[in-house]
């Protein structure tokens, strides 16, 4: 199959009026639809994360960020040029940081942070003496959040030049138990950055230690729920930020899926009575899987006009079968839990071949908002 942008830009188009609003509806479906497939590559890492409470560590290169970045004119607003969707409004309500660490003639500053109450957000800058040569990622970094039982994080970092990057991690913690009004703890320690080119681990000391309040927000309860073929997706809660709103749903299992398929995915599709579609950021889940697992995924500012959000239920559902090779990418996640290290070792000790595979559209759930 063509690559998407190779198509358009071989194609002839008849070029017509069109307003805002449609544009608006043209690039998030398009933006959906891309998310979505490369989603569904991702199956298999799904299925090692529901199979624990645990802390999961994923790291992604290619995108940018914070002060140094924010120097330079094409990029303006870093949380905007990141995902402007999703991330359009986080700068004006973000604390700024400027937390300094230097070690093996790197150093890196955290220049803003926000936490929505559910997942926290940080930029920082990292700079070297000299010149790498080469992308960099973080190994083995998840922090220690006070009260937390486990988490998910995830950092995406991009290259300026030879000698300075821009990056953002997002960390979840899950089963976070703050009173009301009390900040959220972090305690992050980085010992490695990883040479993507070669390899080559740069083992150094960035220590950071913050607080941070969360932003205002509102939290709305739902009994909602669509389900098919014995699996249930229900709508637990929508909180509602200055910047973004969150849902929170569970993914129910019966026992005779749960004996079917091998694996049991969930995408959701949101949108609001007005129109608008929302691009959601999966902030990874917790429970006892595969019969019952928690789930959040964070989306852009929520229309202050509409009334209802329409979400509509993808399921992707797979059978397979064990082959002896490791299917696992170490270079994608590493899991960080004593109770799930026997499962880990199993999974990378097997591959799994897909023998059947099944994607059902659930009926709508429809919320009322309120206002």
């Amino acid at each position: 199959m063509k690559n998407l942008y190779k198509i358009l830009q071989e194609d002839d188009f008849e070029e017509m009026e069109v307003s805002e609003l449609e544009k608006a509806r043209v690039k998030s479906s398009l933006k959906k639809s891309i998310i979505q497939k490369e989603k569904r590559k991702s199956w298999k890492l799904k299925l090692v994360a529901a199979a624990m409470v645990c802390s999961l560590s994923v790291s992604a290169i290619g995108l940018a960020f914070p002060t140094y970045a924010s120097n330079i004119p094409i990029i303006g607003d870093v949380f905007k040029f990141l995902d402007e969707e999703t991330y359009g409004h986080y700068k004006e309500f973000s604390t700024e940081m400027n937390l300094n660490a230097e070690s093996k003639g790197i150093k890196m500053t955290i220049n803003e942070a926000i936490f929505d109450g559910n997942t926290v957000t940080v930029t920082y800058t990292i700079e070297s003496k000299k010149a790498l040569a080469s992308n960099i990622a973080m190994l083995n970094h998840p922090p220690n959040i006070q009260g937390a039982r486990g988490m998910v994080s995830n950092d995406v970092i991009s290259k300026v030049d030879d000698k300075h990057y821009v990056g953002v991690s997002r960390f979840t913690p899950f089963e976070l138990d703050l009173k009301e009004g009390e900040p959220i703890n972090i305690d992050w320690k980085i010992n490695h950055l990883i040479l993507e080119e070669d390899g080559a681990d740069i083992k150094g000391k960035w220590k950071f230690n913050f607080s941070l309040q969360a932003t205002d927000s509102t939290v709305q309860l739902s009994d909602k729920f669509s389900e098919e073929e014995g699996v249930r997706v229900a709508i637990e809660e929508i909180m509602v930020t200055p910047m973004s709103f969150i849902l929170q749903y569970d993914q129910i299992v019966s026992k005779q899926a749960e004996e079917k398929w091998t694996n049991i995915d969930v995408q959701l599709e949101v949108k609001d009575d007005l129109g608008n579609v929302y691009v959601g950021e999966g902030n990874g889940g917790f429970g006892k899987a595969p019969d019952t697992m928690t789930w959040s995924e964070t989306f852009g500012k929520l229309d202050p006009n509409a009334t209802k959000l329409i979400i509509t239920p993808t399921i992707n559902l797979v059978k397979a079968v064990e082959n002896e090779q490791s299917f696992v990418n170490q270079d994608e996640a590493s899991v960080n839990t004593t109770e799930s290290r026997d499962f880990e070792e199993s999974m990378n000790t097997t591959e799994w071949t897909t023998i059947m595979e099944k994607e059902l559209t659930l009926e709508e759930i429809i919320i009322e908002l309120e206002q």
